[in-house]
Parts: structure tokens; C-alpha cells; sequence
């Protein structure tokens, strides 16, 4: 049997992307008859692509294979030809161009191989497609889409013979990607300011995108871009609110709150639970949360408020003395009430 590598040792490493594979060892039964493992074939014709490169294949080197374990590699092992060549061509796409040289080795090896036409076409506008993906999306990575980057993409088209249909849907999907990602940046810390809007505008404007949202989508903008203003700006105050003092300035009314408190629980398994004690209107102003209930008022003064606590569906007021009151509502008007209270000066967390 002959073997074009027998060991790592004196392997030079060529610029290829194949990996040494240890042929298989003969079984009892092939040891018997004197056969060779038919994978070994494949594995040495892997091999010869890993220790002398892609050029080296030639078809006298596939004649030798065959007659040693008997076998036609293109009946045999015909995917795993056309695997080892999209695994080249995906080497030489790894710059996103074809030199003539490449263009030739490839072509001879479609020969050696026995591939068609019509399989090294489809390989050929398969790897394509991924490569100008990868070209695209780094592209996109470094700044901003502009005149002279679309005409590096337009050149890589061409180098890669990429289909206009084809560049098209990929160049819609990468550009539509990318600004969805850089959204998602933005609004990762649920906060948007004027200048980020802009920004994303710019962004959306250079990639030639118009961006298309939901009514979700909007809606979860709009409070993210309150959350910011609330934060950074001056607070404006709610007219007309007849409930409150004179002197006090009212910054947020929530309708439909829900007050619990923490209660023993009497029963043998002992512990606390949270006891709903009434619902009804919220009105915050710069000197106290004031609550008109079904049952009666409460009055929390911010100066008596330790710090308040955000929990999944609520508020928790922690106060110097009494009840720390659990005061639920939406997760909206819990940041909303979180963030003035920080504004007023309560220590938030």
C-alpha cells in the first residue's frame, strides 16, 4: 500500500485549510484478507492536500490511490470531492477575490475531481454568497456606510461573479441587520436621548434604510425617550391638580395603584405575606407621595422616605418609622415614580 504521508513529523505545513487526519487501522477480519480500509483513500488524499497543498493534486496521484484500495473516489467518495473543493475555494474566498492563479488551480482540481460544470457553478455562487455576508458585515463594522465603501462592495461583487439578485438580498438583509443591531445598542440601557435619535437617523439614512417599527416598538421608544428626559431635564409639572396643596408642585399622577403591607402570618408555617390594604389614586410632588384610597388618605413625606426599592410589579417606600408600604402599578410608572424620586432627592435602587 502506498501512502503519500505517513506521519506529522516531516510534514511541511502548506497554506491550505485541510488538517492531517490519521489514516484508520486495518480490522482483524481486512488483516485476514489483505484489504485496506477504503476510508483510508480519502484520508490520504486529504492528506496530500494538507502536506504539499491544493496545487498538488493532480490526477496521476488519484490513479495511484484508486488502484491501491481498489476503489473509484468519484463513485466512492464523490460529496466528500466536492466538500474538499468548496473547502478550497472557501480558503482562496478568504480575501474575497480569485486570483489567476487560484482560478486555475481550482479549475484543475474541478478536473481531477470529475466535477461538472453545473456542481462548481453552484459551489462557486454558494461560497460566494457567504463570503460577500462576511465582506459585508465587516464593512459595515468599520464607520459609516458610505459612497466609497458601496464601491469596494460593488467590486467584491464582481470579483466573486455574484448575481445582482443575489447581492441585492444579501445587501438588504447585512444593512437592515446592522441597524437593527446598533437599536438594540442604543436602547440596551433603556434610556434615548435626542443626540443617539439623531444618530440612529444618520445611521439608517446612510445605510438607505427607512426604519419600520411596530406600534410596540414605538410605544417602548417613546418611554425610553421620557426615562431620558425625565432624567437629564428639567422636571414639568401637572396643572390643574385640585387634590394637593397650593404650595406643592405635582410631577406624576398613576390611577388604579395598589398599597400592601407586610403581615405575620398566624398559621403554623409562620413567616410574613403582603396583605392588600387599598387601591386608588397616586399623586407625586416635591414633598410627599399622597394617595387618595377607597378607604382613606395616605401621606408618605419624602423627607421620612429612606430609599426606594423597585420590585417586579411596584415600589417599595422604605421609611424611617412604620409600615414599609408595597405600592404596586406598572412596571412604566415604576421607573417613572423611580426616577423622580432620585430627581427629588431619595436614594433609589
Amino acid at each position: 500500500m502506498m501512502q503519500f504521508t505517513k506521519n506529522t513529523e516531516n510534514i511541511k505545513r502548506m497554506d491550505t485549510p485541510f488538517q492531517f487526519v490519521p489514516l484508520k487501522k486495518q480490522s482483524l477480519l481486512q488483516k485476514l484478507f489483505g484489504q485496506n480500509p477504503e476510508e483510508n483513500a480519502l484520508l490520504e488524499l486529504n492528506n496530500l492536500l494538507f502536506s504539499e497543498g491544493i496545487q498538488s493534486v493532480t490526477p496521476e496521484k488519484l490513479t495511484v490511490l484508486e488502484s491501491t484500495y481498489g476503489i473509484s473516489l468519484s463513485e466512492r467518495f464523490g460529496l466528500n470531492l466536492e466538500e474538499f473543493y468548496a473547502v478550497a475555494l472557501n480558503h482562496y474566498l478568504s480575501g474575497y477575490t480569485l486570483s489567476e492563479e487560484e482560478s486555475s488551480g481550482l479549475k484543475k482540481l474541478a478536473q481531477t475531481f470529475g466535477l461538472s460544470q453545473k456542481t462548481t457553478d453552484f459551489l462557486h455562487l454558494e461560497i460566494g454568497k457567504i463570503a460577500y455576508r462576511k465582506c459585508f458585515i465587516q464593512t459595515l463594522s468599520n464607520g459609516d456606510f458610505n459612497e466609497q465603501k458601496e464601491t469596494y462592495l460593488k467590486a467584491t461583487q464582481k470579483n466573486l461573479s455574484l448575481p445582482d439578485e443575489e447581492e441585492k438580498i444579501i445587501s438588504e438583509e447585512v444593512r437592515s441587520e446592522h441597524l437593527l443591531d446598533y437599536f438594540g445598542e442604543m436602547v440596551s440601557d433603556e434610556r434615548v436621548s435626542p443626540q443617539e435619535e439623531e444618530r440612529f437617523n444618520a445611521k439608517a439614512k446612510s445605510l438607505k434604510i427607512r426604519p419600520v417599527s411596530n406600534s410596540q416598538t414605538q410605544q417602548q421608544l417613546n418611554q425610553y425617550r421620557q426615562y431620558w428626559s425625565l432624567e437629564n431635564e428639567e422636571l414639568t409639572a401637572i396643572d390643574n391638580i385640585f387634590e394637593i396643596q397650593k404650595s406643592e408642585t405635582c410631577y406624576m399622577v398613576v390611577n388604579r395603584v395598589q398599597i400592601y403591607e407586610a403581615r405575620s402570618d398566624r398559621s403554623k408555617y409562620g413567616g410574613t405575606y403582603e396583605k392588600l390594604i387599598d387601591s386608588g389614586t397616586l399623586y407625586l410632588t416635591q414633598k410627599r407621595i399622597f394617595i387618595i384610597g377607597l378607604e382613606k388618605n395616605y401621606i408618605i413625606k419624602l423627607e421620612n422616605i429612606i430609599k426606594a426599592q423597585r420590585t417586579a410589579d411596584g415600589i417599595i417606600i422604605h421609611k424611617l418609622t412604620g409600615r414599609n408600604p408595597t405600592i404596586k402599578m406598572s412596571t412604566h410608572d415604576s421607573t417613572i415614580i423611580s426616577i423622580l424620586l432620585k430627581r427629588l432627592g431619595i436614594y433609589r435602587t
